[in-house]
């Protein structure tokens, strides 16, 4: 039964096979506030629960991919959470995309509106507990080095146990199973309110060793390739994790290196390409689990366990 709130009750299916029929399915496709109540004899149990529905506006969002930023070394915070400057050197040829702030990531995407209508008759109540978010996987890595005399490195993924696992993995800025998220760039303005803006970007590097059986590093190929959504949870229900728009990118790390004592790496055909738009992950309902939607949420993560063999 609707509460406070004009939207019709969303639809509640029983569990075919449930003992006695004491299962059922309410549907999250309706957003508003509605008692549900389930009822044996002359006892009743009245369950009151808020749906807010989350609307992404994709039709204007801006998505930036930057090939300015390609070269050598990469910025990575140390242990004070001070971001320094590594360059390569005599042992490794270091190359970045960009840099990891907004305005120089090689990916970036701008989101002008997520609307979100709750519950109660000003369509508020619940929207506090929303709390968005950027859900990255990493899809695929082409990313190698070539040697003289045509030995290869190429990077991998593997588990803490250290077995090499397959795509996609989530991209996370920290352990995935306690948070799934690469929030580290994501900017928001009007977080807990009806109306926000979203804005995310990445600018991934890599390294190989200069040297590899005497030989030098000659030349770096490949690409690390990402599917990235907003999305968002629930303070109520933090494990379940909504996708509501998404797009496909890819960084081209092409390039050169010096053949001198510091391996230096330098661009040649390094870009980032991608669908250059966000698309609605379910246009029917504003959203879809991210399990149903196929992304990994759990370790291991492609920036914990990329190595080079």
């Amino acid at each position: 039964t609707p509460t406070d709130n004009t939207n019709p009750a969303p639809t509640i299916t029983p569990v075919a096979g449930s003992p006695n029929n004491t299962k059922a399915k309410l549907s999250a496709a309706q957003g508003g506030s509605f008692s549900v109540t389930a009822s044996i004899a002359t006892s009743k149990v009245v369950w009151n629960v808020v749906f807010v529905s989350i609307k992404v506006r994709v039709d204007n969002a801006v998505i930036r991919q930057r090939n300015t930023g390609y070269g050598d070394g990469f910025d990575n915070n140390n242990a004070a959470g001070v971001m320094t400057h590594f360059p390569s050197s005599a042992d490794m040829t270091r190359f970045a995309s960009g840099k990891f702030q907004t305005g120089f990531f090689c990916w970036e995407a701008f989101v002008p509106e997520i609307k979100l209508v709750g519950g109660g008759s000003d369509g508020k109540l619940g929207i506090e507990k929303i709390v968005s978010h950027y859900l990255q996987d990493g899809t695929g890595d082409s990313l190698t080095g070539h040697y003289h005399g045509g030995g290869i490195s190429r990077e991998v993924i593997k588990d803490v146990a250290g077995t090499i696992v397959s795509f996609p993995v989530t991209d996370s800025n920290g352990d995935a199973n306690a948070s799934p998220f690469a929030d580290g760039s994501l900017t928001l303005t009007g977080a807990g309110t009806a109306t926000r803006t979203w804005r995310a970007g990445d600018a991934p590097g890599g390294q190989f060793a200069h040297f590899r059986s005497g030989q030098p590093l000659e030349t770096v190929t490949g690409s690390m390739d990402f599917r990235a959504a907003v999305a968002s949870t629930s303070t109520d229900a933090p494990d379940v994790i909504v996708v509501h728009a998404e797009t496909t990118w890819s960084a081209h790390f092409e390039g050169t290196v010096a053949s001198g004592a510091i391996g230096v790496y330098t661009v040649n055909g390094a870009n980032t390409s991608g669908t250059g738009a966000l698309a609605l992950v379910s246009a029917a309902t504003n959203g879809k689990d991210a399990g149903d939607a196929l992304y990994e949420t759990f370790e291991p993560r492609f920036n914990h366990g990329r190595v080079n063999i």
